[in-house]
């Protein structure tokens, strides 16, 4: 159940708290004020990982740390390295504590994270979820949750697929919150100050969702900042505009490609897809591969001047 009832006292604080937030800017903070009222709900509609980003000394953790808290028991956490490629323990029992929660709570990711994108889709879906409590007999569930992530280091995505992208929903949070502004423990002071009118908040955004069917337009500055975390990690487009040509009428071997693209993420110390991934992620990007008599070949593309081979993967 909340931790509180709705009420109007400490609606002006609460509105002075998101302006500094979300720097005044009104299409965002509505946009946030749906996303809360759509968490509350408590059904998936939007199959979505929220990632709350910016440098420290932000808001982002006040502001989402306060909505837990008013949500109160409709609220738990998750493990944030549960959600990424480096752990390797059974994450099965935190995902059966997420049974009948509205929100969950990922904090802080380490710089160069891997995202897991299988849990993700897992976890930010309306399918069933997997889940086992420690010596008891798995079982499945309805997810009722969305996931917050919220962190100063994005995690890199190595997947390309439509499937993890259209979950991955960024919003940004630009503040800097200092000086007078820079209250000791501010969630606390909102939940004490303002916590019936935060809740009455959450539920004018649900209100606002169910009205619009579900449908929450996305502001330019969110849009803004998945584009530019989609570039990121275009790790196929780096290689290609960094050591290679496009036309086509090129090609160029195999062999020699790969090995280039080794050496391309030795030198920015990017994460070494397989072979397999490699060639598939090339023809997803429309380039043909083909065996000759003298070697297998990749149409549509050469290697660049910078671009530096070794022998090791030549056929």
């Amino acid at each position: 159940m909340t931790a509180v009832q709705p009420g109007e006292d400490g609606k002006a604080l609460w509105q002075d708290a998101l302006n500094l937030f979300f720097c005044g800017d009104k299409e965002l903070i509505r946009y946030v004020q749906q996303v809360a009222g759509m968490i509350a709900v408590g059904k998936v509609f939007v199959e979505a990982l929220i990632i709350a980003y910016g440098d420290g000394r932000n808001g982002k953790s006040t502001f989402w740390n306060t909505l837990a808290h008013v949500l109160g028991t409709y609220s738990g956490n998750i493990s944030a390295d549960a959600l990424t490629v480096g752990c390797k323990r059974n994450v099965r029992p935190e995902l059966a504590e997420a049974k009948g929660k509205r929100m969950l709570i990922a904090s802080e990711l380490e710089e160069g994270t891997r995202l897991n994108t299988s849990i993700v889709k897992q976890l930010c879906s309306t399918d069933d979820v997997s889940a086992e409590k420690k010596y008891k007999d798995p079982f499945a569930y309805t997810p009722s949750h969305t996931v917050v992530l919220y962190t100063n280091h994005l995690p890199k995505v190595g997947a390309k697929d439509a499937g993890i992208w259209r979950r991955l929903i960024v919003i940004p949070f630009d503040a800097k919150i200092e000086g007078k502004s820079d209250i000791k423990n501010y969630s606390d002071y909102l939940f004490r100050n303002a916590g019936g009118a935060i809740l009455s908040w959450v539920i004018e955004g649900a209100a606002d969702v169910i009205k619009h069917d579900f449908k929450i337009p996305l502001p330019e500055c969110v849009q803004r900042a998945i584009k530019q975390y989609r570039e990121d990690n275009d790790w196929l487009g780096h290689f290609l505009n960094e050591r290679c040509e496009i036309g086509n009428s090129l090609q160029v071997k195999s062999g020699e490609l790969y090995s280039a693209y080794r050496t391309f993420c030795a030198d920015t110390g990017e994460y070494t897809r397989s072979t397999t991934d490699f060639y598939n992620a090339l023809e997803n990007e429309g380039f043909t591969r083909q065996k000759l008599r003298n070697g297998s070949f990749v149409t549509g593309l050469a290697l660049g001047t910078k671009a530096d081979v070794t022998d090791d993967f030549l056929e």
